[in-house]
């Protein structure tokens, strides 16, 4: 039987750098069911890392993003024992959240 831990986190960052969104499970790892992002306040390109892959978009102000799951069996999979992490290329304000489960976590 699966024991996957569900989670979210929500989204306020406002500055031009790298941030855990998730934090790495101590075993296991992570895969994301939903995302929703909201730049506002100019353009931005946001990067989400997940260990050996990363995807960037390139938003205009006030542009929303949502990637949904809706089927269960397309999460995006983060690497074993690794963090989400999102970087912003500029300091605008970026809300929304996440979420996920933590797979294989004891």
């Amino acid at each position: 039987m699966r024991t996957d831990r569900h989670a979210q986190s929500m989204i306020s960052l406002s500055a031009a750098a790298t941030t855990d969104l998730i934090a790495a499970p101590s075993a296991g790892h992570i895969e994301i069911d939903h995302i929703n992002l909201l730049p506002s306040g100019g353009a931005n390109t946001i990067t989400l890392d997940f260990g050996a892959d990363s995807v960037a978009y390139a938003f205009d102000d006030n542009q929303g993003f949502a990637f949904d799951n809706t089927s269960g069996d397309h999460p995006i999979v983060a690497d074993e024992a690794t963090a989400v992490t999102i970087t912003l290329s500029a300091a605008t304000l970026v809300t929304g959240f996440v979420l996920y489960r933590v797979v294989g976590e004891q």
